[in-house]
């Protein structure tokens, strides 16, 4: 599947992919209940134009807050690049085997 972030980089990526005539493509996001943090509205307009199945994780920032200790333990692919720390906070809850366990907090 495809991580869409809301941004323009990830829409790219999305069109590279059925451009190449990927079929089922399957796309993801992050979102948040709270509007200032969310863009998952985006990155499901993109999906929806590209034709792609879209899912996304609706979190509560403070649920979020408290579950990032224990996705840290959990996430086999924590570590960023540069080997020292998570890249970003929707990378940990793509990459939990306990995903969607935010959304009902």
């Amino acid at each position: 599947g495809i991580f869409l972030s809301g941004g323009v980089d990830s829409g790219a990526v999305l069109s590279y992919a059925a451009q190449s005539r990927h079929k089922h493509l399957n796309t993801f996001a992050v979102g948040f209940r709270e509007q200032s943090f969310d863009e998952s509205a985006y990155a499901e307009k993109v999906a929806k134009h590209i034709g792609a199945q879209h899912r996304a994780e609706i979190c509560h920032l403070e649920s979020a807050r408290d579950q990032v200790p224990a996705l840290l333990d959990a996430v086999p692919c924590r570590k960023s690049r540069s080997g020292s720390t998570p890249v970003s906070f929707s990378e940990l809850v793509i990459c939990s085997p306990t995903s969607g366990s935010l959304s009902n907090r």
